[in-house]
């Protein structure tokens, strides 16, 4: 029997993590025979911070909104771009919802058999742009599970603001152990972990999306402001020493632009594109490090001092064995030894099996408590 289900999530973030997850968890879910829809949930807040033109306030917002003019151009094309990618492969052709009531209404009109939040922090309070609607702050008449949630670095005492809404949900998983943790000081409901849904699919599978045609190029791919100026030096100074050229990603505008060659106009399969075909991989981001892995690039992730609160990168290169690719956001830019990504890919295929098939029996309300 065809089930039908709904998700929620950042899939209106005009980032390459926040997309592609969703792209993964819906692909993985139809791919196990059922029908998934992502709702178009985007709040007036998560419409404005992902604008073109923000409504910015007081002097300091307008003087940003005149810095950023010399690069609208590239901002429109990317939002073009990332508009273009939900409606192709998301399906989000339907009208925004934007309030709690509308989400409410639409879901109790929809006949899903369960709603789905996440992945990503949806559950994490720090966001910008977080809504109280990534816990279905309402009674539905469908079962609630929440998908590889990540709290980023949320504390326990933020999350019992929604302990009532946690408690209510069928099902948690969560995509770091520590978010377990958190999570069972606000509820006793039995917490999961998960992999982040870009891992539930095959390598084969993004390839298709995105073909592989190796380049010699460094990708550096940063979503933190941190240190940045630090790290784009030291990997132009690893780039060197493999005698590769050097390709910047970032979304962020930053005054780098100014004298950097950056990249932030790229489209998601764009980005997959650059990343897939890069000799090595430098980055900062989550997402950078687990496409990394699928695509079995060599890499180096760069961590601070002042992430010690979220640990989503320390804890997927720890269940690959691959925590020597950690470098601190000082560190110098010494070159690491190519990894063997024959025993890495057996342990991807672990993670990715017994997500898969936690998934579904979570989907079809076969629980039996096993965890990863």
């Amino acid at each position: 029997m065809i089930l039908r289900y709904g998700i929620i999530t950042y899939h209106f973030a005009n980032n390459y993590g926040a997309m592609l997850q969703c792209y993964a968890l819906k692909t993985a879910i139809q791919n196990l025979g059922h029908d998934a829809i992502v709702i178009n949930y985007i709040s007036d807040k998560q419409l404005d911070n992902n604008s073109v033109y923000r409504k910015r306030q007081g002097v300091k917002g307008i003087i940003k909104n005149l810095l950023l003019i010399p690069f609208n151009k590239g901002r429109k094309k990317r939002q073009l771009s990332f508009n273009n990618f939900r409606k192709e492969y998301l399906g989000c052709t339907g009208y925004r919802i934007n309030n709690e009531s509308t989400l409410k209404n639409y879901i109790e009109n929809g006949e899903f058999d369960a709603i789905i939040s996440g992945s990503d922090q949806v559950w994490n309070p720090n966001v910008f742009d977080f809504d109280d609607a990534f816990f279905f702050p309402f009674y539905v008449p469908a079962r609630k599970i929440g998908y590889a949630v990540s709290l980023g670095a949320a504390s326990e005492s933020q999350l019992r603001t929604y302990k009532k809404w946690i408690d209510d949900f069928d099902v948690i998983t969560v995509r770091e152990p520590k978010s377990a943790l958190i999570i069972n000081q606000v509820t006793s409901k039995t917490i999961t972990s998960v992999s982040d849904p870009v891992l539930l699919l095959p390598q084969s599978s993004w390839k298709e999306l995105v073909p592989c045609h190796k380049t010699n190029k460094l990708l550096c791919y940063f979503v933190r402001e941190e240190g940045l100026q630090g790290k784009i030096q030291r990997a132009k100074e690893l780039a060197c020493k493999l005698n590769l050229e050097v390709e910047i990603v970032n979304l962020r505008i930053t005054k780098q632009n100014l004298s950097e060659k950056i990249l932030f106009d790229l489209s998601p399969i764009e980005f997959l594109t650059e990343l897939s075909n890069a000799e090595y991989v430098y980055t900062d981001s989550f997402h950078g490090t687990a496409f990394s892995l699928i695509y079995e690039r060599n890499f180096t992730t760069v961590v601070s001092d002042s992430e010690s609160g979220d640990n989503r990168k320390r804890d997927i290169l720890n269940m690959v064995g691959l925590t020597n690719r950690i470098r601190n956001i000082d560190a110098s830019s010494d070159v690491l030894e190519s990894i063997d990504y024959k025993s890495v890919n057996k342990k991807m295929e672990v993670i990715r099996n017994r997500s898969n098939a936690l998934l579904n029996d979570y989907l079809t309300d076969n629980t039996n408590g096993e965890t990863l």
